[in-house]
């Protein structure tokens, strides 16, 4: 609406007359309060209808939720320099359910409820310019009731004019935009609404494991055709959950209000004789109304639990076999998980220490171990420390899975990681657990600065920062720089890029490699040109001779750095090149054919490449000799998120030296690694005899010890190394006894997938309760078959990952309880196989299996009337089935395939 008047004089004028009556009188007061003053005008009536809508967000969802119905008296009882003194009357409140009664699909009919029985008086609001600066509501008064009046309250609190501003309602402080519909007509759209107070909303610091959330609230007011009289307001709210990498997976909540004037009837109206609004206020005192002031944002709603309530010890006594070792790796036992998390988190210091020390508890003491440290409570911690004995050997296992939980938790508590450092200058603290630990409070820190406003100048991140590169400086051994290599990878601080740096290129191999990985690890946004050209010399061994390891990191770093055509075209060039360890030259190749297959503009620059240069368009450029294999499969595509399996073999002598598998999700332009599992060995070419395929003068690499190993990263989180053997005597132990013949367990864990959550105050004074959770019961094993004799050998490492993902919403009061949550559930398997001929000539024979597979999407409604026998529930069920398939390597594993399993 537009005047040529000021606006503040238009406001005054048209809101009183928007509560007065036809005869230009106020018409604050009550017909119920005789004796309060003169008597007034009459007040205006409004039909009132309120409704709450929850479902899936999906177009056309069935839904539950009710509607609140009934007729609500406005009058103004005073008038000062204050401001006007609205009073409104909620006169007889009814609940409608949704009901297959109703004489409309998914209609509504009238249920007798708490709300019948409840104290409900008249209630009050101080309003000056379009603005409600307090509210006045019975003492006795449900919170539910008085928040529900809040929201009718709200509903009066406008301006007439366009303009943007911010306003505190009953959802508290919001961004409010006002637009002229007509001349008669404005729309009010609130943004950005904080949450209420007493709540902790929790946002997943990665994007593409949160949520996609979006809200829109926005009222419609009509007034008559000379802008007297309020004719109607229509507020609309939408508030969605969906998730990123899913998003037909989510909840939603719809809620209406309107108010309708109805001309024909009038209600009676007192006006209050004070000069003051004290005086005024305590006049009501006087007649007998309790009135309690407040301000007009709703309060949170404490929720009992009324009926069979789950309790931490009630739980793990109820899922004590679900939680085993043994059923680790099934969705059964993630969506246990995710029960016993919620209960966890709200449970006390000895409850918690009660459950742990439980004798009946004992076999699933580690998956306890995993909960506790997911919980993120510091009534968790505390229950640890008492617990578990960091500087004890007996207890490495649980104290190592108890880190682990805290490592990819991702909430971390400031005062939690304070006490890690404490703790880790224990010189007490066994090794494992040493390390362990240093790559947990570097995981955390980097947690908390994402989530912290001051980033990683944050105290804590700081304290650690220090702490790390002080421990660093005191190292006496390789070992010790290579621990904290990996920290350094957890931490990812953008401040130690150079140390980084300086150990990749100055530092022993190992060291190096170590410190290469954690680069590799960093936001590609922190290489700068320096650190890009410190690749290249590594790659191109400018400096001096480096490992193996090191140049092909190096390789895969200038590649992933968005390199120049320049820089390409030297790469290239690099192939036509006599180079003795030719694997890394392989590997080149088949990272420049990866970046190919995926990227056009790629593909398009190194196809000119290759046209301009005679040279590298030859056989001897394009069949590269070597085993080593990477390469790139799809294995998810969806509208909104893609997923990737990135497998990277690097061989030497002949038998793996560096490989690992990645499974890889992309969305919205940002890539996030869910799970690597890295294979690491050294010094084994010996066993290969004269078939290494080093006769051609490839210069053996610096000696080392005979190892091997495996190397874990949890969503981007490295975990402490697993060694299956070190030295030749060890091997050849494990060869002799049969170690690891029959399948072998070498890792399991419970890990937090998904952590969401939020509270938003709807317009009807309701706080709805938004999360998601979703977890994985993860089971790594292998097995190792190995022939001297007839100098075979056969490997399978099998991934076996539960997952549930449950994402809630709910909505309750006093009077109705209403919550819609949907629970996807599924059991991924990866196989990885390889098969070692190395009688005559060798043969190395990989596959990458993905087992058949199901998804099952299945979604509650429930609505419950507390007091009686009312209880509506919809379910629905879905069952996606995904067939397995075996990933294509590339043509020479192929034939070498073909020559182990044919003979």
């Amino acid at each position: 609406m537009t005047a040529s008047k000021p606006w503040h004089a238009i406001l005054a004028c048209c809101s009183f007359a928007i509560f007065a009556d036809g005869a230009g009188g106020a018409v604050f007061g009550s017909a119920g309060y005789a004796g309060m003053g003169a008597p007034g005008a009459n007040a205006r009536v409004y039909t009132l209808r309120s409704d709450m809508l929850l479902a899936e967000a999906e177009a056309g969802a069935h839904s539950v939720g009710h509607r609140l119905a009934g007729k609500l008296h406005v009058a103004t009882v005073w008038q000062g320099n204050e401001g006007h003194l609205l009073k409104f009357n909620l006169v007889s409140p009814k609940l409608y359910i949704k009901s297959r009664k109703a004489p409309a699909p998914e209609g509504f009919v009238e249920h007798t409820s708490f709300l019948d029985t409840m104290e409900n008086g008249a209630f009050y609001a101080l309003w000056n310019m379009g603005e409600i600066s307090s509210v006045y509501i019975g003492d006795k008064e449900s919170v539910s009731l008085a928040n529900y009046k809040k929201g009718i309250m709200s509903l009066f609190q406008f301006q007439v004019l366009d303009m943007e501003r911010n306003e505190t309602d009953v959802s508290h402080f919001c961004n409010v935009h006002y637009i002229s519909l007509s001349p008669t007509s404005i729309r009010k759209v609130k943004t950005e609404c904080t949450a209420p107070t007493n709540t902790l909303t929790n946002v997943h610091p990665e994007k593409i494991l949160s949520v996609v959330s979006k809200s829109s609230r926005q009222t419609d007011y009509h007034m008559n055709s000379d802008n007297t009289v309020l004719k109607s307001i229509l507020n609309k709210e939408l508030h969605e959950m969906k998730m990123s990498i899913k998003q037909e997976a989510g909840n939603q909540v719809r809620v209406t209000q309107e108010l309708i004037l109805n001309d024909k009837e009038k209600g009676n109206a007192l006006k209050l004789k004070s000069i003051s609004l004290k005086a005024a206020i305590q006049e009501l005192y006087n007649e007998g109304e309790n009135l309690k002031e407040q301000k007009l944002n709703a309060v949170k709603e404490q929720r009992i639990c009324q009926d069979d309530c789950p309790t931490l010890t009630k739980l793990i006594k109820e899922n004590r076999d679900t939680l085993k070792s043994s059923q680790l790796g099934t969705a059964k036992s993630a969506t246990v998980f995710i029960k016993l998390l919620t209960a966890a988190r709200q449970a006390s210091v000895d409850e918690i220490l009660k459950a742990l020390k439980g004798v009946k508890n004992k076999e699933i003491l580690q998956q306890l171990c995993d909960l506790i440290g997911l919980t993120q409570t510091l009534a968790a911690h505390q229950a640890a420390k008492k617990f578990l004995h960091f500087d004890s050997d007996y207890d490495i296992e649980n104290t190592e899975r108890y880190l682990w939980a805290l490592s990819v938790g991702t909430h971390p508590r400031e005062e939690v990681i304070y006490d890690l450092i404490k703790l880790s200058e224990d010189k007490n603290i066994p090794k494992k657990v040493w390390d362990t630990m240093i790559l947990t409070v570097t995981a955390m820190a980097n947690k908390y600065a994402q989530q912290s406003t001051s980033s990683f100048k944050h105290k804590a991140v700081v304290k650690v920062k220090n702490h790390i590169i002080h421990s660093l400086s005191n190292c006496a051994d390789n070992d010790c720089r290579v621990t904290y290599m990996r920290a350094l990878k957890n931490l990812k601080h953008p401040e130690l890029m150079g140390t980084l740096v300086k150990n990749a290129e100055n530092g022993q191999k190992t060291v190096s490699v170590a410190a290469m990985k954690a680069l590799k690890a960093m936001p590609k946004h922190y290489w700068d040109n320096e650190v890009i050209n410190m690749f290249q010399r590594i790659f191109y061994q400018l400096k001096k001779r480096y490992d193996s390891s090191s140049r092909t990191l190096a390789a895969d770093m200038i590649l992933d750095s968005r390199p120049s055509e320049s820089i390409v075209q030297e790469l290239v060039w690099f192939l036509t090149q006599e180079e003795k360890e030719y694997e890394v030259k392989q590997f080149l190749f088949q990272r420049l054919h990866m970046i190919a297959d995926k990227c056009p503009k790629f593909r398009t620059m190194l196809m000119n490449i290759i046209k301009k240069n005679k040279n590298v368009n030859n056989w001897n450029v394009l069949g590269q000799r070597g085993l080593t294999t990477a390469f790139m499969r799809p294995f998810m595509s969806t509208p909104w998120v893609n997923g990737s399996l990135v497998t990277i073999q690097e061989i030497s002598g002949g038998i793996l030296k560096r490989g690992h598998v990645d499974v890889v999700i992309e969305a919205n332009g940002e890539q996030k690694e869910l799970f690597s599992l890295g294979l690491f060995a050294g010094g084994l070419s010996s066993f290969m005899g004269s078939n290494s395929n080093n006769d051609e003068g490839e210069p053996a690499e610096e000696e080392e010890a005979t190892t091997a190993g495996m190397e874990l990263t949890v969503q981007g989180i490295q975990i402490r190394p697993f060694t299956f053997f070190s030295g030749q005597g060890e091997l050849m132990g494990h060869v002799w006894s049969g170690t690891a013949s029959e399948r072998t367990t070498a890792f399991q864990a419970l890990i937090l997938l998904h952590d969401h959550a939020e509270w938003i105050t709807l317009g009807n004074g309701i706080t709805a309760e938004l999360k998601m959770l979703g977890t994985a019961s993860f089971d790594l094993a292998g097995q190792v078959q190995l022939s001297i004799w007839s100098r075979v050998a056969h490997s399978l490492v099998e991934k076996s990952a539960g997952i549930a993902i449950e994402g809630l919403l709910k909505a309750d009061t006093s009077f109705v309880k209403s919550q819609v949550d949907f629970l996807i559930a599924a059991e991924p398997k990866l196989n990885l196989v390889s098969d070692i001929d190395f009688y005559t000539d060798i043969a190395l024979c990989m596959q990458v299996k993905q087992p058949n597979t199901s998804v099952k999407h299945n979604v509650y409604k429930v609505e419950r009337i507390p007091g009686s026998k009312h209880r509506l529930r919809k379910t629905k069920y879905k069952n996606i089935q995904v067939p397995g398939k075996t990933y294509a390597l590339n043509r020479k594993n192929n034939l070498m395939c073909n020559v182990i399993h044919n003979k």
